[in-house]
């Protein structure tokens, strides 16, 4: 009996000194930041310059949003908006062209560990090509921390844990 009240003492401190251990948190797939001005070239045979600038990106998610507009530095000028995903490297977004074309782009393309990217497209007439950025580059971020279910449970665990042993301590 001595040696069971001994090894439970011995299990409730590991999982008290356990809860207390700091365990590194979970972070979101996201590692770049976006926001920012870009200028960007489509070659599809032609080359066409973009100004493209982000001004929504959530860093936990991915998700960015921004507007645009071609020709760059000339008019008439064609405005436009992207919604896309960055997960780890990867980019995925829509180009959706406002009137008087409404051209769509699906763009996709690679990060790389510089910053800039570039990537291919496919538009909704079917045409086809590369982009990539002339000026600007992605920031490496810091999205907010995500706690793991497991460090709460551990840590509710070992409190329990010690609870239980002093109560049953002081009824002895």
């Amino acid at each position: 009996m001595k040696k069971k009240l001994e090894f439970l003492r011995f299990v409730l401190f590991v999982f008290a000194v356990i809860s207390f251990v700091p365990i590194p948190l979970g972070y979101a797939s996201t590692t770049w930041d976006l926001t920012g001005a870009y200028e960007i070239e489509f070659d599809n045979g032609m080359l066409y310059d973009h100004s493209m600038n982000i001004t929504f990106m959530n860093l936990n998610t991915g998700a960015f949003s921004g507007t645009g507009s071609y020709p760059f530095g000339s008019s008439p000028t064609i405005y436009w908006t992207i919604q896309g995903d960055v997960t780890g490297s990867l980019l995925t977004a829509t180009l959706t062209y406002e009137s008087p074309n409404d051209w769509v782009g699906t763009l996709t393309g690679q990060i790389a560990s510089n910053g800039t990217f570039q990537g291919t497209f496919t538009g909704s007439a079917g045409e086809q090509g590369t982009w990539y950025l002339i000026t600007g580059e992605a920031t490496p971020a810091s999205p907010s921390p995500i706690p793991e279910p497991c460090t709460m449970l551990l840590l509710g665990s070992g409190l329990v844990g010690l609870a239980a042993f002093r109560k049953k301590v002081r009824a002895a």
